[in-house]
């Protein structure tokens, strides 16, 4: 546990969705750190230096590179780093999301969550940008403000999509590469068949392949996707219904609000008042 005189935690409002595909777990911010990080990480994190300067070790190399902010790097399980300021009286302002679920390992598998120690710098822009979004967050967990904290997390959330689209991949395997597909596109009319003859199968293979790998159906799995993240869009937006079915990929609100129901047991309409 970071040293509580160094480091400022929030943690998720209690009877959060916990969506199994993205959560957003602990919150840290470092106005100031004093020591480097050092050895194998626990957790995948999202970690922005805001400001400041010091050292950051990339994998593959053993000279510590400087470093200035704003940049970005991430952590994963077991990944080795050694950052940090220089001295004691250097700048260092971090901000840290502990991020948990399926998606971040879909895209660790896929090659789009670094897997090895890099840092990487970003305009002031974009820096701006994410400040605030970490303290739009810091302020909703203050105030127990749920639909604040879901519009920070899902602003984040598209963010990290997009980052993550600029990373070249490694080869992809059929499969990671067409669920990463539907995860960007949403909205599109997908043909399973269609999948299948992208990932060079037959349609009996693909299908086949998909429920060992997966434990479900590739249909099932592209409707849970849709309905997981039209919960986020309900809980975090007030954006109409409608908007949000067509936004999800459902061809009609009433074929939406039919799968909701089965799925949560109540309409969208309701399941956010009850939530929100």
């Amino acid at each position: 546990m970071p040293n509580l005189s160094r480091h400022r935690l929030w943690a998720e409002l209690d009877g959060d969705s916990a969506l199994a595909s993205l959560r957003f777990a602990t919150l840290g911010w470092v106005p100031r750190k004093r020591e480097r990080v050092t050895g194998p990480t626990p957790r995948h994190a999202f970690c922005l230096l805001a400001r400041g300067r010091g050292t950051f070790v990339e994998t593959g190399t053993c000279t510590p590179c400087a470093v200035r902010g704003p940049g970005v790097f991430f952590t994963s399980p077991d990944m080795l780093h050694d950052y940090g300021p220089v001295s004691a009286d250097d700048p260092w302002e971090e901000y840290y999301w502990i991020i948990e679920g399926a998606r971040v390992d879909e895209w660790r598998r896929a090659g789009w969550w670094p897997t090895q120690a890099r840092f990487q710098g970003v305009d002031s822009a974009t820096a701006r940008a994410l400040i605030a979004q970490f303290r739009a967050a810091t302020t909703a967990l203050d105030r127990r403000d749920q639909r604040a904290l879901d519009h920070a997390k899902l602003a984040l959330e598209h963010w990290l999509c997009a980052h993550a689209a600029t990373v070249p991949p490694p080869l992809l395997t059929p499969l990671a590469k067409t669920i990463e597909t539907w995860r960007r596109d949403p909205q599109r009319a997908w043909s399973q068949r269609e999948a299948a003859a992208q990932a060079g199968m037959s349609y009996t293979r693909f299908r086949a392949r998909f429920v060992i790998e997966h434990g479900t159906s590739p249909y099932d799995y592209l409707l849970q996707l849709r309905l997981e993240l039209a919960t986020r869009w309900l809980r975090a937006t007030e954006e109409p219904v409608k908007t949000i079915a067509q936004r999800c990929g459902f061809k009609t609100v009433e074929s939406f609000i039919r799968a909701f129901r089965r799925a949560k047991g109540s309409s969208p309409g309701r399941w956010r008042l009850s939530e929100c």
